[in-house]
């Protein structure tokens, strides 16, 4: 819908002021972001007016009264106008020994002991919830569970345990997330706010940029509020219409997906997601699928138009067969649903 999808993809049109992180802006919290500058932070998306701080660098630029008009008027040419002014500001304070600049490159290929591993994003997360102003929304990127998989305390990748193996090292450092997850809950417990927040814990993806797999969405409310397991599938854009519900928020009509917590879910909803495949390094649009209870179904964009149906392993609620869409109906969805956009 946005036609944010590949990296270098960033958000146009409308779609610049429509997001969630500026709802609640405008409802009086005070938004923090961390994660990988450049390839995951909504601000080099271009998402604007949303966040008060990414990566503990306040966005004055976007705020001055030009830029800020300028970005309104102009969403295209006010991106530019505050990255330039942005990335100066950054250079000019590394030139006087003020800051250190931080290397995109080396934060994906180095490891975590480059860059704003995710131990620091950890770190500044901690110091965000004992200083920032309330009320508070923060959203953590955490990317270690990427390549390269260099693990701080390994155990399934240990000799004993089966070694260096690709899949011992990615189970290491799922580990490890789960560990980083960990110690924001004590530590919202110890500062007594556990249950004054919402925590959510996602993923964009499985294993090598798979959506057909099974993937985390945990969400805890306050007092262990509507707890409990939805079977049906469900999609990170539901997320956002989640949390306006539990606060009591209208969701606007051009908000996309459900909430978890008020309706009822309807196990046929159609989910569509890309695939990706890698070419001489980079991550490019491979295939759109189409999701539906227990089958998916795999549209090929390299000219081909071939439509694969495969099921999704480990489905704990599959629906009757005779309910779900047929090859030619998920085809004519598909092809309704990418016409118009360039691929």
């Amino acid at each position: 819908t946005t036609g944010v999808i590949e990296a270098w993809d960033a958000f146009r049109d409308e779609h610049v002021f429509r997001h969630l992180p500026g709802i609640l802006r405008q409802l009086g919290y005070y938004g923090i972001e961390f994660g990988p500058r450049n390839q995951a932070t909504t601000h080099a998306k271009n998402l604007r007016q949303g966040f008060h701080q990414v990566n503990a660098h306040k966005l004055r630029a976007e705020n001055l009264p030009l830029l800020g008009w300028l970005g309104r008027a102009f969403p295209a040419e006010g991106f530019l106008a505050a990255e330039i002014a942005q990335r100066l500001g950054e250079r000019i304070a590394h030139a006087f020994g003020l800051a250190d600049m931080e290397d995109s490159y080396e934060l994906l290929t180095k490891g975590p002991s480059q860059g704003a591993s995710d131990e620091k994003l950890i770190a500044r997360l901690r110091e965000a919830l004992d200083r920032a102003p309330r009320p508070l929304f923060v959203n953590v990127h955490l990317m270690d569970t990427h390549t390269p998989y260099q693990p701080r305390q390994p155990q399934f990748s240990l000799p004993q345990n089966g070694g260096p193996g690709w899949p011992n090292r990615y189970d290491d450092v799922i580990g490890e997330f789960d560990r980083w997850v960990e110690t924001i809950v004590l530590h919202l417990e110890a500062i007594g706010e556990l249950d004054k927040t919402v925590l959510i814990v996602n993923s964009d993806h499985g294993e090598l940029w798979a959506t057909h797999q099974r993937l985390p969405l945990l969400i805890r409310f306050p007092h262990g509020e509507n707890s409990g397991t939805l079977e049906p599938n469900t999609q990170r854009i539901d997320i956002a219409p989640t949390i306006l519900d539990y606060l009591g928020v209208e969701t606007p009509a051009w908000m996309e997906g459900q909430s978890l917590i008020a309706d009822a879910i309807d196990p046929l909803r159609l989910i569509v997601s890309v695939g990706r495949r890698e070419s001489s390094g980079a991550c490019l649009l491979k295939s759109v699928a189409l999701t539906q209870c227990q089958r998916r179904f795999d549209l090929r964009l390299d000219g081909s138009e071939e439509l694969a149906t495969l099921g999704i392993e480990g489905h704990t609620a599959p629906c009757p067969e005779a309910s779900l869409l047929s090859e030619s109906e998920a085809r004519e969805f598909l092809r309704q649903r990418l016409a118009g956009f360039d691929t």
